[in-house]
Order: C-alpha cells, then structure tokens, then sequence
C-alpha cells in the first residue's frame, strides 16, 4: 500500500505550473514536527493535480494543511546529472489553520475569544 498522511505548516509559496501536456499543477513544501523531538523538523516536497491543484491555489506560506495521499519517486537531468526526488502526491487537502490567523480564529463556529479580556 502506498498512502501517507501528514499534517504541516506550507514552507514555501504554491508555485504553479503545467506538465509538458498543459495539465495545470502545484508544487510546495510542507514543515511537519518530527513525533518524538518537538525542536526537529522534517520538510516534504509535495504535488498537487486536478481539484486538489484548484483546491489551493492562491494559499499562504505558513498555513498548516492536512494531506493525504501517496508517496512518489521520479528522476530528472539537470547539468550535475541525473537527480531523484520523493514527493507527496496529494490526493486530498484540508486548510487547518490560515496563515497568520490565531488558533481560536481557525475553529469553526466560535464568534468571540473567552480569554480576550477587552
């Protein structure tokens, strides 16, 4: 089975580009906190295609998303030669928390901060 699940902050703008066949894509990266070291991270470069592409498009750097979908490997030329990379394909996509938006803001259904004293 190939499936992967992550949950992370957006690291570097949504570019978007086309395949050699004008289909329309997203490439960005993901900052996700290690389980075990709170102080490491671990940064995955992800793809997005179709209503997912469409999805988040126009998506702040520091946003956290949830994404789910499959790991893959591809390998490409480039004047140092050949290069492999391992990218998420994303399969479906949740914004969690928009960038510079606080924490309480990002919960559906609260209309006032309890712990905002003015």
């Amino acid at each position: 089975m190939n499936a992967v699940a992550i949950s992370g902050t957006i690291t570097q703008t949504p570019t978007s580009r086309e395949t050699k066949n004008g289909k329309p894509y997203l490439t960005f990266t993901v900052d996700v906190v290690d389980g075990f070291r709170q102080d490491k991270k671990h940064t995955f470069n992800c793809i997005a295609f179709g209503k997912c592409q469409e999805r988040l498009v126009g998506i702040a750097e520091g946003t956290v998303v949830g994404l789910s979908g499959s790991l893959q490997s591809r390998t490409f030329s480039t004047q140092q030669g050949e290069r492999t990379v391992v990218e998420v394909v994303v399969d479906s996509s949740e914004v969690i928390l928009q960038a510079g938006a606080s924490r309480y803001e990002a919960e559906e259904g609260c209309q006032e901060d309890p712990f905002d004293d003015q």
